[in-house]
């Protein structure tokens, strides 16, 4: 029996790649962090000095935007309809691969990197944090969130009223700047020089996916973000 494709999918299908990456990527911010914590649990009592690997997570950090542009990528192909529909009713993708092509490249090379510290990612400028967060309305509704579901279900309806944004266009947003927002964490985490401090960013990038996975989940109607 052949199955009739959906036309108008729900958002846990449209973007079931990006969901399913980002939930792996969570795992690999664990081992990440544990391939740190670990040898510091193990080491006996006296010990000061712990040998430790940052390679997972560094490995982690140089590719996880290039993983997450080939999911986005995916899922557009699965529903070639839907997101030509997208496409021209809000112009996102330009304007998202961009930020993330930005991310991937200050993280990767373009700021200056100290001689003595090989395969470190660069320090981001104030100014670069700034605007790769802001990806169109998802930021402010991300900080909406942080207040409570109430304050963001308010913003969406505020944002929604006059038609310039759909609420699937603000929670689009939103995956994508929670998404940018890990991949600058776990550039961070490769950065400081503390190999603890690193793991804790490393789990805190997995915050940023966690909350894309939610929000890539969540269909826009009264109650599912709350409980997505």
């Amino acid at each position: 029996m052949t199955s009739t494709p959906l036309t108008t999918p729900s958002r846990r299908r449209r973007h079931a790649r990006l969901i399913e990456l980002a939930t792996r990527l969570v795992g690999e911010c664990a081992t990440a962090a544990g391939a740190i914590y670990g040898p510091i649990a193990a080491a006996a009592p006296d010990v000061d000095d712990v040998e430790v690997s940052r390679g997972p997570l560094i490995m982690l950090a140089a590719s996880v935007a290039g993983r997450i542009e080939t999911a986005w990528r995916e899922d557009d192909e699965r529903w070639p309809t839907v997101a030509a529909a997208e496409e021209l009713a809000a112009h996102r993708c330009t304007a998202r691969r961009h930020a993330l092509a930005e991310a991937e490249a200050a993280l990767t090379g373009e700021a200056p990197v100290p001689a003595d510290t090989p395969g470190i990612v660069p320090e981001l400028t104030p100014h670069q944090i700034a605007s790769l967060r802001a990806v169109g309305v998802g930021g402010d509704y991300l900080t909406a969130l942080d207040e409570g579901p109430d304050v963001a279900l308010d913003l969406l309806r505020r944002l929604t009223a006059a038609g310039e944004h759909t609420a699937a266009e603000v929670l689009d947003d939103a995956v994508d700047t929670a998404l940018i927002s890990a991949v600058l964490t776990l550039g961070r985490a490769c950065q400081v020089p503390d190999p603890s401090h690193g793991a804790e960013l490393a789990l805190e990038a997995s915050r940023h996916l966690v909350l894309a996975v939610r929000l890539a989940s969540a269909d826009p109607v009264p109650g599912a973000l709350e409980t997505a």
